[in-house]
């Protein structure tokens, strides 16, 4: 079954992250902190948040190719389509399931 952080779905690169971290975090020869692994988790989870609405922008902006007919054709249009997406992509990272407290959520919004 897939696993899972926060209810969500992890992605290989994103378990290869916490892997890296983990080990980094348990290579010492002492146990450590319990606030030490939450908070480089959830550190991890608000990067790949934003890693997911950003790739979510960039898709929409390389689905808008000049050999396509539907092609922003001026300066106006391109910035409406970057606008829109830049909502979409924002409202994407908000809904996206977070760990830390709110002072910890302010850093990445």
């Amino acid at each position: 079954s897939p696993k899972q952080l926060g209810g969500r779905v992890l992605r290989v690169r994103e378990m290869y992250d916490l892997y890296l971290k983990y080990m980094e975090i348990f290579s010492g020869n002492s146990l450590p902190e319990p606030q030490s692994i939450y908070n480089t988790t959830a550190k991890l989870v608000f990067l790949h948040a934003l890693r997911d609405a950003k790739e979510k922008y960039v898709a929409g902006m390389n689905e808008t190719n000049p050999k396509r007919k539907d092609e922003p054709e001026t300066m106006e249009n391109l910035r409406k389509l970057h606008n829109n997406l830049k909502k979409q992509s924002v409202l994407h990272f908000t809904k996206s399931t977070k760990f830390g407290d709110a002072d910890e959520r302010k850093v990445y919004q």
